[in-house]
C-alpha cells in the first residue's frame, strides 16, 4: 500500500482511519503515504492515521509515512499517528514522520505512536511529534500499553507535553491504561538508545522543523535539523526516503525525508579531498569554484563550464534578453538545491560592478525533491549604447 493521499476524510460515526491492516499471515508493506487533514465532528472519539491489527505470523513494515492529525475544529477527540493493536504480529515501524497538533478541549490524551496489544514492536528512525494543547489530556509522543510480545526502539526523535510536562512518554503493562513517564523512565523500561526527546513547543520540537505543517507536507525545511540529519541507523533494504531520494547508507536521516545533501557531503561524493575541497577551490581549472558546482548540479569530479539548457537540470545560470515584445526583458533562469540553505539572488548591473538584486518576481518549477527551477525576469530598460549584465550570487548560510 503506498503512495497514497488520504484527507478530508469526513464520517459521523465514533472513529476515522486512514488506513487499516488487518491479516494473519503474510508480510505486508505500507510506505510512502500522506495522511491529512481529517475532519472532526462532535460525534467522534477518535481519529487514526494508520491501524494496524494483524495477528500471530503477520508481519507489517510502516515506511517513510507522513501523518499528520491536527483538527481545525474544536472538540475532545483522541488521535492516534500510529495504533498497533496486532496481537501476536510483527510491526516494524521505520522512518516515519507524525505530527500531532490542534486544540483538545476535553479530557482526552492523544499518541503519536501507540502499541495497544501484545505486538512484536520495532520502532527507529521515526520522528513522533505530539504538539497538541488545550484541554486536561497528556499527549504523548510514544507509548506502550501491553503485556506480552515485545517492544524495541531506537534512533527516534520525541516531542510531546504530558500532565507533568516533561512526562510525555507512556509506559503501561496495562492497556488503555496510560501511565505518564519522563524520557529517562522511558528509557529505562523499553531500553530506548540513540533517541532524543524535548517537550512540545521548545527548541528545535516545534512545527518549523517541517517545510509546511499546517498542509500537511512534513519534509524537512531548508537545512533540516541536527536533530534528525545523519542522526538514524542504517536498516537492510531501505535505502530510499519518501520520495524516493537515496538515503545515506551509513547515517540515515531520521523521519520519512532524508536531509539535503550538505557541501562537504557532495565535496566528498565526487572525491575532492583536502584544499580541493573548500568551497573557494577550482581544482579543476575550469574556473568554476567547487560552491558554484554544488549549487547549480555542475560535475563536480571535472572540468564542467555548461551553461543551463532552456528546461534544464544542470548548468550555469541562463541569461538572456528578450528584445521580441514592445519592451526588452531580461530573463535569468537557474537551478537552485531545495533543502540546502544555500543563499541565491538573480542580481543585475550596468556594468561588471555595482551589482543589485532584481526585483522580478520569482516564477519556481519543481524539478524533484532535490532541485527546482527558478526564472526572475524584469523589464531589461536599455538605452542605446547602454549595457546590462547579469548573474546569481550564491552563498553558504
Amino acid at each position: 500500500i503506498t503512495g497514497n493521499f488520504i484527507h478530508d476524510l469526513v464520517t459521523n460515526v465514533s472513529s476515522s482511519i486512514g488506513i487499516c491492516f488487518r491479516g494473519n499471515a503474510g508480510t505486508t508493506t505500507i510506505s510512502g503515504n500522506r495522511i491529512t487533514a481529517f475532519n472532526v465532528t462532535a460525534t467522534m472519539q477518535a481519529v487514526v492515521g494508520i491501524l494496524a491489527d494483524g495477528g500471530t505470523g503477520s508481519t507489517l513494515n510502516l515506511v517513510n509515512n507522513q501523518i499528520t492529525l491536527m483538527p481545525t475544529s474544536g472538540g475532545s477527540v483522541g488521535l492516534y499517528g500510529i495504533y498497533d493493536r496486532s496481537f501476536g504480529g510483527v510491526v516494524n515501524a521505520f522512518h516515519n514522520t507524525i505530527l500531532i497538533g490542534g486544540i483538545e478541549s476535553g479530557t482526552r490524551n492523544s499518541w503519536a505512536s501507540y502499541r495497544g496489544d501484545a505486538s512484536i514492536h520495532t520502532s527507529r528512525n521515526n520522528i513522533w511529534f505530539n504538539l497538541r494543547t488545550g484541554g486536561t489530556g497528556s499527549y504523548f509522543a510514544a507509548g506502550s500499553e501491553a503485556s506480552g510480545g515485545s517492544y524495541t526502539a531506537s534512533n527516534n526523535l520525541y516531542a510531546g507535553t504530558g500532565s507533568a510536562p516533561a512526562s510525555f512518554m507512556d509506559f503501561s503493562s496495562i492497556r488503555f491504561t496510560a501511565t505518564p513517564r519522563t524520557f529517562a523512565e522511558w528509557q529505562v523500561f523499553t531500553g530506548d538508545t540513540n533517541s532524543v526527546a524535548g517537550i512540545a513547543g521548545s527548541t528545535g520540537f516545534t512545527a518549523s522543523l517541517f517545510a509546511n505543517a499546517t498542509s500537511g507536507d512534513l519534509h524537512l525545511g531548508p537545512g533540516g535539523s541536527q536533530l534528525v540529519n545523519t542522526t538514524g541507523i542504517s536498516i537492510v533494504g531501505l535505502n530510499t526516503d519518501y520520495d524516493g531520494d537515496p538515503r545515506r547508507a551509513l547515517t540515515p536521516s531520521i523521519g520519512s525525508d532524508e536531509a539535503a545533501v550538505t557541501f562537504s557531503e557532495w565535496a566528498t561524493r565526487v572525491n575532492l579531498l583536502a584544499e580541493n575541497a573548500a568551497p573557494t577551490a577550482i581544482p579543476y581549472h575550469d574556473g568554476i569554484v567547487n560552491l558554484i558546482k554544488y549549487a547549480f548540479n555542475l560535475n563536480g569530479g571535472g572540468p564542467d563550464t555548461s551553461v543551463l539548457a532552456s528546461g534544464g537540470t544542470a548548468g550555469l545560470p541562463r541569461i538572456v534578453v528578450d528584445s521580441s515584445g514592445a519592451q526588452p526583458v531580461l530573463s535569468v533562469e537557474f537551478l537552485r538545491r531545495k533543502g540546502s540553505s544555500l543563499i541565491y539572488q538573480a542580481q543585475r548591473s550596468g556594468s561588471l560592478n555595482g551589482f543589485v538584486a532584481m526585483t522580478g518576481a520569482e516564477v519556481v518549477t519543481s524539478i524533484d525533491a532535490e532541485w527546482e527551477r527558478v526564472t526572475v525576469a524584469e523589464p531589461a530598460s536599455l538605452s542605446t549604447g547602454s549595457s546590462i549584465f547579469a548573474r546569481v550570487q550564491v552563498t553558504l548560510p
